[in-house]
C-alpha cells in the first residue's frame, strides 16, 4: 500500500514538472543515454558505499548517493535524475537494508532516512533541471541579444555611412531640442565642430534661430506629426536652406540642402530677366506701330497679300508682347513691386467677358458660362483677376481636344467667391499636382508635344490670387482632364 502511494507520488511529481518545464526538450525525452548516465552513477556509488560500509555501519545514510543524484540530474536531465533517487533507493533497500532471512529492515531509524533522501533528491533534481534550462535560456537569449546587436551595429554603419556621405546637412534633434547627431556637412555648413554641438539645444546655440521660419515650422512638424518641406534664410549664417523636417516619437530630423548658389543664380536671372524685358517692352511696341501703318497703307493701295503678311506679323508681335508683360510680372514679384488697384466689380460679369473675348481668338472652340448666382461682386484688382481667367482658359483649350467642351462656372463659397475652369483634356499625373504652380513647369500631352509658352501662367496666377488672400487649387485625373479653381474675398 505504501509503495503503491510512493509511486503515484512519483508520477503526480513527474507530470507536474513535465507541465512546467514540458517546452524543452530534454524534459519531454528520456533516451538512452540519460539511462546509461542514472545507471553507472549510481553502480558507481554503490560499490562506494560497500568499500564503506565496515567505516558506517548498518545505519549508514544515504549522504553516499547524494553526490550520484547531482551528476545524474546535472549530465541526463530532470528523468535521468529521478531514476537516479529511485536506483539509489531500491539499491540501499536490496543491498543494505535486507536481513539475511530475506526480510527488510522496517526500524523507523532507518526508514526516516529513506523517505528523506527521496525528497531531497527530489528537490535536487527539480533544482539542478531548473538551474541548466535557466542557464541555457540566458545563453540562447544572449545569442539572440548579441546576434541583434551586430545586425543593429551593421545597420548603423550603413546608416552613418549613408549620412555621412551626402551632400546634405544632417541633423537629429531630441525632445529637448538637443543635437544628438550631425554629421560632417553639418560641421561645414554652420562653421563648428560636432563635439560642440552634441548635448547642445540648438536654440541656446544660435539664438539667431529663436524668431525664424525655422523655429516654427520645426514646431509645427513636430506638432503635426507630418514631414515638412521649406525654405529658409539664415542671417546667422548668410546662406540659404531648402530644409526636409522628419518629425518622430523621440525628436527631429533635419535635412539641411544649402542653395545659397541656386538662389544667386535665380536673383542673377531675374535681374537679367527684369532688365531685357524693359529694354524688348519698348522696340517692340514701336515694331508693333510700324507694321500696323504698313499693314493700313498697303490695305489702301489694294495689295491685300503684303496686307495679310503684317497682319500676321503683328499678331506674332502681340504673342511676343505678352510674353514680355508676363516676364516683367514675375520680375515684379521678386521685387515685391507688383502693385494692384483693387475696387468692387462683378466677378459674374467679368467672366462672362473673359469667355467672349477667348470665344473669338478661339473661333470654334465651345466654352460655356456658369452661375449659380445672377451677379457676384468681390473686391479685387480686375484686370489681374481677368489675367488669371484668362490663364486657366488658355491652358484648358490648350491641353484639350479641339472638340472637347471647356466650363467656366462663378459660385459662392462662405466669405469668398469661387471660380472654377474645368476641361476634358490629358489631366495632370498626381506625381506633378504639387510642382504645377512652379516657375516654368508644363505638363506634355500623351503624344509627348510640348506646348509652346514659359510656363509661367500658373505660377503667376497662383501669386496673384494668394496675394488678394484668396487660394488656387487643382482636380485632376490623368487623361480625363483637370478642374482649376481660386477664390476672391467678397470684401477688402
Amino acid at each position: 500500500m505504501a509503495q503503491n502511494q510512493l509511486i503515484r507520488s512519483v508520477h503526480f511529481l513527474d507530470r507536474y514538472i513535465y507541465r512546467v518545464w514540458g517546452r524543452y526538450k530534454n524534459y519531454r525525452s528520456f533516451s538512452f543515454e540519460s539511462f546509461a548516465i542514472a545507471f553507472l552513477s549510481i553502480v558507481l556509488a554503490a560499490l562506494v558505499r560497500v568499500f564503506l560500509s565496515p567505516f558506517f555501519g548498518e545505519e549508514a545514510t544515504f549522504n553516499i548517493f547524494i553526490a550520484s543524484v547531482l551528476i545524474s540530474a546535472w549530465l541526463g536531465g530532470f528523468h535521468s535524475g529521478l531514476l537516479a533517487v529511485a536506483l539509489a533507493v531500491v539499491a540501499e533497500t536490496f543491498i543494505f537494508l535486507k536481513e539475511p532471512d530475506g526480510t527488510f529492515v522496517s526500524e523507523p531509524s532507518l526508514l526516516i532516512p529513506l523517505i528523506i533522501f527521496m525528497a531531497v533528491g527530489f528537490l535536487m533534481t527539480t533544482l539542478i533541471t531548473a538551474l541548466i534550462q535557466t542557464r541555457r535560456r540566458m545563453e540562447f537569449l544572449t545569442k539572440n541579444l548579441k546576434a541583434g546587436q551586430e545586425h543593429l551595429d551593421i545597420v548603423n554603419r550603413h546608416i552613418r555611412s549613408i549620412l555621412e556621405s551626402i551632400n546634405d546637412g544632417f541633423a537629429a534633434f531630441d525632445r529637448q531640442w538637443r543635437f544628438v547627431y550631425v554629421n560632417p556637412r553639418i560641421e561645414e555648413l554652420f562653421g563648428v565642430r560636432w563635439k560642440e554641438l552634441l548635448g547642445k539645444n540648438i536654440w541656446e546655440k544660435f539664438p539667431g534661430f529663436v524668431n525664424s521660419v525655422l523655429r516654427e515650422k520645426c514646431f509645427l512638424a513636430v506638432e503635426k506629426g507630418e514631414p515638412l518641406r521649406f525654405e529658409y534664410y539664415s542671417l546667422e549664417l548668410k546662406k540659404w536652406f531648402l530644409l526636409h523636417a522628419y518629425p518622430g516619437k523621440d525628436g527631429l530630423s533635419l535635412f539641411f540642402d544649402d542653395i545659397t548658389d541656386i538662389k544667386d543664380r535665380e536673383r542673377r536671372k531675374d535681374e537679367f530677366v527684369s532688365v531685357a524685358s524693359h529694354e524688348l517692352k519698348t522696340p517692340v511696341t514701336s515694331t508693333k506701330l510700324f507694321a500696323q501703318m504698313l499693314r493700313d497703307r498697303f490695305v489702301e493701295e489694294g495689295d491685300e497679300e503684303a496686307a495679310k503678311s503684317l497682319e500676321k506679323m503683328d499678331e506674332q508681335l502681340d504673342k511676343l508682347a505678352k510674353l514680355i508683360l508676363t516676364l516683367l510680372d514675375v520680375s515684379k514679384m521678386y521685387g515685391g513691386k507688383l502693385n494692384f488697384k483693387k475696387k468692387k466689380f462683378s466677378l459674374s460679369l467679368l467672366a462672362s467677358e473673359a469667355v467672349s473675348d477667348m470665344k473669338y481668338t478661339e473661333k470654334g472652340r465651345e466654352i460655356k458660362i456658369f452661375s449659380r448666382e445672377d451677379d457676384i461682386e468681390v473686391f479685387a484688382d480686375r484686370d489681374r483677376i481677368l489675367q488669371v481667367i484668362n490663364n486657366l482658359l488658355t491652358n484648358a483649350l490648350k491641353y484639350s481636344a479641339f472638340d472637347k467642351d471647356v466650363s467656366v462656372s462663378v459660385s459662392s463659397e462662405g466669405d469668398f467667391a469661387r471660380v472654377a475652369v474645368k476641361d476634358q483634356g490629358i489631366g495632370v499625373p498626381k506625381e506633378k499636382m504639387e510642382i504645377i504652380f512652379e516657375k516654368f513647369f508644363q505638363i506634355n500631352d500623351s503624344e509627348k508635344r510640348e506646348h509652346s509658352g514659359l510656363g509661367l501662367g500658373l505660377y503667376i496666377s497662383k501669386e496673384i490670387i494668394e496675394q488678394h488672400g484668396g487660394k488656387m487649387w487643382l482636380e485632376s485625373e490623368e487623361g480625363k482632364g483637370s478642374t482649376f479653381y481660386f477664390t476672391v474675398p467678397f470684401s477688402q
